[in-house]
């Protein structure tokens, strides 16, 4: 092997202890090892790839290839990834890759216990939050499956063998359907398998892959289960069918969430961070420790406690007011301040006296409820005795500095985003940050469109649409339609007091009746126009205060269906 090809060579320091391997992938098998450790021994996962081709010098590309893309694994330090210990190259024409074992075993292994939703939603959590740190080193996960995350001994969820499915496929002259026939298939996104273009993994491909592996956290069967043969599997993605809906553990807000993730349209699905906000927030609510706003009229609350509408939010609190009147608007300096449907808990950490004042009085203004450490050991306490939306943490302090403390806090945390303030942004640096478990950077010095920018960032999901009162609505026939026709609107939905016509759909997607809301306030739909809507949940893939929305369209649905069944009792 040549000097510097590899991180880490641990040829002659690693043995298999069984006979036969542990496991079977699709193109490669697993065999537990032994490594001595400097006089410790660890127990180790030996990943062995088969040999794909006869040619030797088709071999040898395969060995480059890998080796590379093992040198971008062996950089990344994660909780939410497998660590990559090093490799040996005694056990086959490639290089083996070594890294620790998980007792736990993989997902479809660890969902066959008896699982609470909790901790159901807590494994996406771990995915989701994995796959951000991935993407946001601009690396495509691409082989996404249950066999592929991993469980800790601890119950923590870690994602591994990202791209290695693509370079076996490259080799193999064959299609994507080549390399992932032997059951990754059911996880894979269907414009992967289309005849019409060069196959080739994405950042969407994989919030597809997230989809199917939330129907499958959630459902505790792999998706198609009632089909066992890959080919009637292959059919179904072409013809457009998914998974069907589980019975248990899966609202409609969840469901919806998950065609989101489905959409046929690579680019009309989620952003990674839309995923991990989106699955958070489900998470959260489940353990139902948020701070509420005050409830609304007695009235609303009854409303607006129905589920005609599959979509994001509909686990909201039902007494949360996600009807903020017109009087609650304000903007400040340009800025239009976000309206929250509930209250984020901030927690800033900083020891600098100037920067917390600051700090605290803009997301004060922005409406946050502030929580203030003054040292990496506060903040690692504060973060195991509450809960929180969001941390900004800055890097230089006395007794825990912030990177420390972030380390600390992804042993029990892998979830909650935090952002680093520094001055210090090289990209070495930010490289760092990201090692951490850090989310993001927020430079110093900062103003108030930064803060903002990281809250519209990290917070959208719960936001609250700004609308007009119920007596300024105009009539029904007067507005444009948002349809499931495909048609486009025949206004841009930048416009203030734009009056839109939304399709009410029950949660099989069928049309129910249609009614009309005024927006007071723009809706922020960036460099992009409405096109085909096959459903609510796609049509909020566009505005990000999906919860507003949702909350105008029942209230006043609710309103228009009673006067309408009011007129045929008549």
């Amino acid at each position: 092997m040549a000097n510097g090809s590899i991180p880490c060579d641990l040829t002659g320091h690693v043995s298999r202890q069984d006979q036969y391997p542990a496991a079977h992938g699709g193109f490669s098998d697993v065999w537990i090892g032994s490594w001595d450790k400097g006089g410790e021994t660890l127990k180790v996962a030996i990943k062995v790839l088969r040999p794909q081709t006869c040619q030797e010098d088709a071999r040898s590309k395969v060995d480059k290839r890998l080796r590379r893309e093992l040198r971008v694994w062996r950089e990344l330090q994660h909780p939410n990834i497998v660590p990559l210990f090093g490799v040996v190259s005694d056990y086959g024409p490639y290089v083996s890759m070594v890294s620790p074992w998980m007792e736990n075993g993989n997902l479809n292994k660890f969902l066959t216990e008896e699982l609470t939703l909790a901790t159901r939603f807590k494994l996406l959590c771990d995915v989701a939050t994995g796959l951000h740190y991935l993407h946001c080193l601009d690396i495509i996960h691409g082989d996404l499956t249950g066999a592929n995350v991993l469980i800790s001994k601890n119950g923590v969820a870690c994602l591994s063998d990202f791209g290695l499915s693509t370079i076996i496929a490259e080799f193999q002259g064959t299609s994507y359907y080549t390399s992932s026939i032997h059951g990754n298939i059911r996880w894979t996104a269907p414009e992967l398998y289309r005849i019409d273009a060069v196959p080739s993994v994405t950042f969407f491909s994989d919030v597809y892959s997230f989809g199917s592996v939330m129907h499958q956290v959630l459902s505790g069967c792999i998706p198609y289960h009632n089909f066992k043969s890959d080919v009637q599997v292959l059919l179904c993605l072409i013809n457009r069918i998914r998974p069907e809906r589980p019975i248990h553990n899966v609202s409609d807000a969840h469901w919806c969430f998950i065609q989101r993730c489905w959409i046929d349209n690579p680019r009309a699905r989620p952003s990674v961070t839309e995923v991990l906000a989106a699955i958070s927030f489900f998470y959260r609510n489940l353990l139902d420790v948020r701070p509420k706003l005050s409830s609304a009229d007695s009235a609303d609350s009854t409303a607006t406690s129905g589920s005609l509408i599959g979509n994001l939010s509909l686990q909201l609190n039902p007494t949360s007011p996600l009807i903020i009147p017109k009087s609650c608007t304000c903007s400040k300096h340009g800025l239009v301040q976000p309206v929250w449907a509930i209250s984020p808990r901030v927690l800033l950490v900083d020891d600098d006296a100037v920067i917390q004042k600051l700090s605290s009085r803009l997301l004060r203004i922005f409406g946050c409820t502030i929580d203030v450490a003054t040292d990496g050991v506060a903040a690692v306490h504060k973060m195991n005795t509450a809960i929180y939306d969001l941390v900004f943490m800055d890097i230089m302090m006395p007794r825990l500095d912030g990177i420390s403390a972030t380390c600390r806090i992804r042993e029990f945390d892998s979830m909650t985003p935090i952002i680093s303030m520094t001055s210090n942004s090289q990209q070495s640096d930010v490289q760092v940050y990201y090692t951490s478990g850090m989310n993001d950077v927020l430079c110093k010095p900062f103003g108030k469109e930064g803060i903002l920018m990281i809250l519209e960032k990290y917070l959208v999901h719960l936001k609250a649409m700004q609308v007009l009162p119920a007596s300024s609505l105009g009539p029904l026939d007067s507005a444009p339609a948002i349809t499931l026709s495909g048609k486009e609107p025949h206004s841009t939905l930048s416009r203030p007091g734009t009056q839109i016509d939304v399709c009410i759909c029950n949660s099989q997607g069928s049309v129910q009746t249609s009614t009309s809301m005024a927006i007071s306030s723009p809706l922020n739909v960036p460099g992009r126009e409405l096109s085909t809507i096959h459903n609510f949940g796609g049509a909020s893939r566009t505005m990000d205060n999906v919860a507003g929305i949702i909350a105008v369209v029942r209230r006043h649905t609710i309103s228009f269906l009673n006067k309408m069944v009011s007129k045929c009792r008549r």
